[in-house]
């Protein structure tokens, strides 16, 4: 259990956690229990069952710059999230041998959660940039000002009550056969899973619009309150086969099928309680704790509020055949494998929405080629070249040329001139260890593209500050990016050492953006440049250990269309050092110092120099050091924040939440070894292996925290 944003096990996001999550205040629990059970390699059986309990409290502050023409709409919001959930899950892995030739596998698994939340949120949308008239736009005397300008185009405020209930099962039974010790195998495969989905949710907003006249027949303020009815059942099942067959000395070829259905139900209820007015939702203070109580607040007779356009029923089934072919060829030096995947697919799709009735059946050809060489020139040293390529098919929703203006300022519209995309992927990756000067080296280069990308189309509307999205083919949409990295001693004692990072990452994102309906689409291409190093220099000896360490980040963005201040340049920095004493009686002393800033954010507060103190204490006991009683601190001079950056084709988006970053904690580990050594304690987790996936992961041996035990910047 911890309140310290740690989403994994107890101790951090070590090894075997999840890692830390800067997003907001976050608390969890947890409780698991895993059983292992061999009988002379022929029958084994490993389970395990996990609750846990989730709370959180996020806070998030967005400043956003969206690219729609010629111009430039600046939003910014403010929104509180209350959220909690609970989760049971239970695995089991069954293995039978019935002989040396055969291997039976059940793999159950069922799944129950809950979760409810409270949002509250107020937000607005400007013709131009609002920090130019203070750090706080959304507060009452900037936006007035603003207003007063004529740069105001709308404001929101909404509360959103939820709650969902999930029940999930699936089990899998694969038997595999080796008809001969030179290859030749079979595997048969089933699978089923089922799933059942009820969920409940209550929006309340209210918006103004400040561009809108009464002449054009539009109100400048109204309110949509509505309460939706979500249930969802799904079903599956799936039948493949697998053979292989060695055609030469250490070539086989391998050929697989797969038949799947698959069916997911939905039956959307709306209630429209708009017309109620402001007034008899303003008495109404939602309860977090006691959301259900308020939902019993609502007008008794509510059914008669139903609103049969924006009720959705629909039903989707899919069958689709994977035909798999592929070559594989081993030898001392390199593998290599090369293959195709094959899938026809058929679905139906029956849908009444918007007072539109939908009948349809769609069959399409997915294919996959794939293609894999791994070349080993020593036991710490290899080549590894790979290339994946993937249909993918737009979705039935996208196909479907139907206008959904629900949302006035949220409109979409399908587009039934797709075509499928097709995403080739190229990864290079190289490593090397040379023992004798304790060198490390790894690089790897990425490159993907994607023709016929279903991207957006998006047409803003200056008055109202609503968008209208669909859905549209574009060509030019790539990224590239590599890394490098290098670890050496400097000295042939290894006092001395150096490591170093480097990264590069370049995005090009194509868009088309319009003004209003009926005006000419610009097409719009954001570029994305992203240049990382981290380097550190450190000595040790029996006594002590200093590390200097620092890095640097640089993002550039531009788009064709020059609008606002979409091209921008920011930087993050960082540097400090990391100082440890192994003092006498087993005690260790360890403080870290690390400077972060940033520049170049639209919104000044971002722009921050923080100074980051973190120590610890820790002292061993008892003959074996098997207790260990440990003190840490981290940001001890309460300076670290979390912000973040995102950029696509449309907008970049600036965030900041609220995390917890100062806080102490106070550590008591001792372990304990009853299985005798290394080799018994492995086979007494799941899978026979160190971090069994379906049992518990080993308990983490430090906090893991952002940067380096020294602070550091939080994750862009």
């Amino acid at each position: 259990a911890n309140n310290t944003n740690d989403m994994g096990f107890p101790g951090g996001g070590g090894r075997g956690g999840f890692g830390r999550n800067n997003n907001g205040l976050n608390a969890l629990k947890m409780v698991g229990a895993n059983v292992n059970y061999e009988k002379k390699d022929r029958f084994l059986i490993d389970g395990s069952l996990r609750w846990n309990h989730s709370n959180g409290d996020i806070a998030s502050i967005v400043s956003s710059e969206n690219f729609v023409g010629s111009t430039s709409s600046y939003s910014n919001s403010i929104s509180n999230l209350y959220k909690r959930g609970n989760e049971w899950n239970a695995r089991m892995r069954v293995e039978w041998h019935p002989d040396s030739m055969t291997t039976i596998t059940m793999r159950p698994e069922l799944s129950l959660t809950t979760s409810d939340q409270l949002q509250k949120s107020s937000s607005a949308v400007f013709n131009t940039d609002p920090y130019s008239y203070g750090s706080d736009p959304l507060s009452a005397s900037i936006l007035s000002a603003i207003a007063t300008n004529g740069a105001v185009v709308n404001t929101q405020s909404e509360n959103t009550i939820a709650y969902t209930d999930n029940q999930a099962f699936s089990l899998k039974l694969q038997g595999t056969r080796k008809l001969n010790t030179s290859g030749r195998s079979i595997t048969l495969e089933t699978k089923f899973s089922t799933s059942k989905t009820d969920a409940n949710q209550l929006a309340m907003s209210n918006v103004h619009l400040y561009q809108v006249a009464n002449s054009l027949g539009q109100d400048s303020t109204y309110q949509v309150n509505r309460y939706m009815v979500l249930p969802e059942r799904s079903n599956s099942y799936s039948v493949k086969m697998i053979y292989s067959e060695p055609i030469a000395r250490r070539v086989y070829l391998q050929f697989g099928y797969k038949f799947g259905y698959g069916v997911n139900k939905g039956d959307r209820q709306i209630y429209d309680f708009s017309n109620l007015g402001e007034t008899f939702f303003s008495g109404l203070q939602p309860s977090y704790r006691r959301w259900d109580s308020y939902l019993s607040t609502l007008p008794n007779a509510y059914s008669t509020y139903k609103d049969d356009a924006l009720s959705r029923t629909s039903r989707y089934e899919s069958y689709t055949h994977d035909i798999e072919l592929g070559l594989k060829v081993t030898r001392k030096a390199y593998q290599l494998s090369a293959g195709v995947m094959l899938e026809p697919q058929k679905t139906h799709f029956i849908q009444s929405y918007l007072n539109v009735n939908t009948d349809t059946v769609r069959t399409v050809l997915n294919f996959s080629p794939t293609f894999e060489l791994n070349y080993k020139f020593s036991d710490v040293s290899k080549l590894k070249l790979t290339y994946r390529g993937k249909t993918s098919q737009p979705t039935i929703t996208q196909l479907l040329d139907i206008r959904d203006n629900s949302n006035p300022l949220n409109i979409y519209q399908g587009n039934s001139g797709l075509k499928p995309a097709f995403v080739n992927s190229l990864r290079l990756f190289y490593n090397n260890y040379i023992e004798k000067k304790q060198r490390s080296m790894m690089a790897h280069i990425n490159f993907s593209s994607t023709r016929n990308a279903i991207s957006n189309k998006v047409e803003y509307d200056t008055q109202t500050g609503g968008m209208l999205t669909r859905p549209i083919n574009v060509n030019g949409n790539w990224n590239a990016s590599g890394a490098f990295m290098f670890n050496t001693a400097i000295d042939s004692l290894g006092y001395f050492n150096f490591n170093s990072f480097s990264n590069v990452n370049y995005n090009n994102y194509v868009s088309y953006l319009a003004l209003s309906a009926g005006t000419s689409a610009l097409k719009n291409v954001t570029r994305v440049l992203t240049l990382s190093e981290r380097a550190s220099f450190g000595y040790r000896n029996s006594w002590i250990e200093v590390e200097l360490n620092g890095s640097v980040d640089y993002t550039r963005s531009t788009n064709t269309l020059k609008v606002g201040n979409s091209n921008l340049n920011t930087w993050q920095f960082s540097y400090g050092t990391n100082v440890t004493f192994m003092a006498p009686w087993n005690m260790q002393i360890t403080t870290g110092l690390t400077q972060n800033s940033r520049r170049g954010f639209s919104d000044k507060s971002m722009n921050t120099n923080e100074l980051v103190w973190n120590a610890q204490v820790s002292q061993s006991f008892l003959k074996s050091k098997s207790l260990t009683v440990s003190l840490q601190l981290y940001d001890i001079l309460h300076n670290l924040s979390s912000v973040s950056r995102t950029i696509d084709a449309l907008k970049r988006s600036d965030t900041s939440y609220n995390t917890i970053n100062s806080y102490a904690m106070l550590h008591v580990i001792y372990n304990v070894n009853l299985f005798g050594g290394k080799e018994n304690r492995d086979k007494m987790r799941p899978n026979g292996g160190p971090e069994g996936r379906e049992g518990m992961p080993p308990m983490p041996q430090g906090r893991g925290n952002r940067g380096g035990f020294g602070g550091g910047m939080p994750p862009r």
